[in-house]
C-alpha cells in the first residue's frame, strides 16, 4: 500500500497538514486501507467501535476544526459533523486520514527517538522497552507537565469528579463493611473475580482456537494506529505481573503451597497477592523496598509511552480514544480489560486495609489511593503492598477469617521435604 503512495503526500500528512493534493492519493491506497475497516465512508454514527472513534478523534485535530467549521463540547467532533459537510471537504479529510494510519506512519509518528533498548526486531522500529525516563530528569518533567495540560484541556476532572467522588467513597464504604460483615463483600469481590476469569477464558480461546499466540508480542508491544494505545496498557500491565512474582517469590504468604495461583490470569492473581501481603503478621524490610523500587521503575518504563499518547494529544481532543484504541486485537484487549476491570476489587481491598490501620482517616486518604489507581493500577497496587510489608504485625492475622491465604513461603516446603528438621 505504502509504495504507491506519493512521497509528498507522506510528508505533508507526517507534519500533521491537510491539503488538496492528500485527496489525490490512489484508489488502490484508499481500498487498501477500506479493508482494515477505516474507511469513514463506510462507518455508522451509531457505531462505538475503535475505529470510529480513531476517525473522531482525528476529526478534533486543531487544524480540522478550524479548516472545516467543526466544532462540539470539550473540543471532541462526532461523526455526524463529517458527514454534514460538502463532499470535497469530506474526500480531504479522508485521504489525509488514510494516510495518517498507514503502518510506516503511524510508526514514525510514534517511535522512540532515545532510550530505546530493544534487541527484538519486532520493536527496534518503534521501541518498546526505553530507558530515556530514568536518566533524563527534563524529559520526566516535561511529560508531567503536558500529562498535566492534556487533562486541563480534556477537562477530565469536570468530567469526572461528579462520579469518581461517590464511586471511590462507595467502594470504600465496602471495604469498611468487611471488617463486620466479610461474607457479603467477599462474594462482591468473588463476583469481580469471576468477571476476570471469564476474560480470561475467552482470551484463552482466541490463543487456543485461533492461534493468537502467532501475533501476541506483536499485538501487544507494537502501535497500529497514531495516536495508539497498546504500549503503555501493556506496560501497565507487566507492573501487575511483577507485583505478582514479587509476592509469590519473597512474602511470606506467597511460596509453594500457592504456585495454583499461576493457572489463572495476572488481574485475579493480583488480588489474592494483595490481600494475603495485607493479612501478613511479618513485617520484610527488602521485600517492602523492592515494593516501592518497583512500583518508581514501572511508572519510569511507561512514561515514554504516556509521552507517545501527548503527542498526539497536542492534535486535537483525544481522551475518548484513552481505552477504545486498547480493543484494536484480542490480545491488547485483554489486557486493557483486566486492568480495568480488576481496579473494583483491589479498590474494596485497599479500603479496607486502609480503616483496618488508620480507622477513619481512611475517608481522606482514599481519593489520593483512588486516583493513583486509576492512572496507573500497578505503581498503586505496588506501593499499598509495599506500605503493607513494611508495617506488617501481629493484628494483621485477622483481616483473613476464612484462611483463603495458603502459602507460608518457600522455607515450608524446605521444612516439608526435610520433615522439619
Amino acid at each position: 500500500m505504502a509504495c504507491c503512495e506519493p512521497k509528498k503526500d507522506m510528508h505533508s500528512v507526517s507534519n500533521n497538514g491537510i491539503d488538496e493534493e492528500s485527496a489525490l492519493l490512489p484508489r488502490a491506497f484508499l481500498n487498501g486501507r477500506a479493508r482494515d475497516g477505516l474507511d469513514p465512508n463506510d462507518m455508522k454514527d451509531d457505531e462505538s467501535n475503535w475505529q470510529k472513534i480513531l476517525f473522531e478523534v482525528f476529526l478534533s485535530r486543531d487544524e480540522n476544526i478550524s479548516k472545516y467549521g467543526l466544532r462540539d463540547g470539550y473540543g471532541e467532533v462526532e461523526l455526524a459533523k463529517y458527514n454534514a459537510l460538502p463532499e470535497k471537504s469530506k474526500a480531504q479529510i479522508r485521504a489525509a486520514f488514510l494516510a495518517s494510519q498507514t503502518q510506516e506512519n503511524v510508526t514514525a509518528q510514534m517511535k522512540y527517538e532515545k532510550g530505546n533498548v530493544d534487541c527484538c526486531a519486532t520493536n527496534r522500529a518503534q521501541g518498546y522497552w526505553n530507558f530515556r525516563a530514568f536518566y533524563d530528569c527534563a524529559f520526566v518533567c516535561s511529560t508531567f507537565m503536558d500529562d498535566f495540560a492534556w487533562t486541563r484541556k480534556e477537562g477530565l476532572m469536570c468530567k469526572w469528579i461528579p462520579i469518581a467522588v461517590p464511586a471511590g467513597y462507595a467502594l470504600l464504604g465496602i471495604g469498611v463493611l468487611k471488617h463486620w460483615y466479610p461474607q457479603p463483600v467477599y462474594a462482591i469481590q468473588g463476583l469481580f473475580v469471576a468477571v476476570l476469569l471469564y476474560f480470561y477464558a475467552k482470551w484463552l480461546i482466541h490463543m487456543i482456537c485461533y492461534k493468537g499466540w502467532r501475533t501476541y508480542w506483536s499485538d501487544v508491544t507494537v502501535e497500529r494506529t497514531f495516536p495508539g494505545s497498546v504500549r503503555y496498557f501493556s506496560i501497565d500491565y507487566w507492573s501487575m505481573v511483577c507485583g505478582v512474582l514479587l509476592w509469590l517469590i519473597f512474602d511470606s504468604t506467597g511460596g509453594w503451597k500457592v504456585l495454583w495461583v499461576l493457572a489463572t490470569s495476572t488481574a485475579p492473581q493480583l488480588v489474592y497477592a494483595t490481600h494475603c501481603t495485607f493479612a501478613s503478621t511479618e513485617k520484610n524490610l527488602p521485600l517492602a523496598i523492592g515494593y516501592f523500587v518497583s512500583a518508581v521503575a514501572w511508572v519510569l518504563l511507561w512514561l515514554p509511552s504516556q509521552s507517545k499518547w501527548l503527542v498526539g494529544a497536542k492534535l486535537g481532543s483525544s481522551y475518548k480514544g484513552r481505552g477504545t484504541f486498547a480493543k484494536i486485537n484480542p490480545n491488547i484487549y485483554f489486557m486493557y480489560v483486566s486492568i480495568m476491570a480488576v481496579g473494583v476489587p483491589l479498590l474494596i481491598e485497599f479500603g479496607a486495609f486502609l480503616f483496618m490501620e488508620q480507622k477513619w482517616w481512611a475517608f481522606a486518604i482514599m481519593p489520593a489511593v483512588c486516583y493513583f489507581t486509576v492512572r496507573h493500577i500497578g505503581f498503586a497496587t505496588l506501593v499499598m503492598m509495599g506500605i503493607a510489608t513494611l508495617t506488617a504485625h501481629s493484628g494483621r492475622s485477622a483481616y483473613d477469617p476464612y484462611h483463603i491465604c495458603l502459602g507460608d513461603g518457600w522455607s515450608g516446603m524446605w521444612h516439608a521435604m526435610t520433615g522439619g528438621d
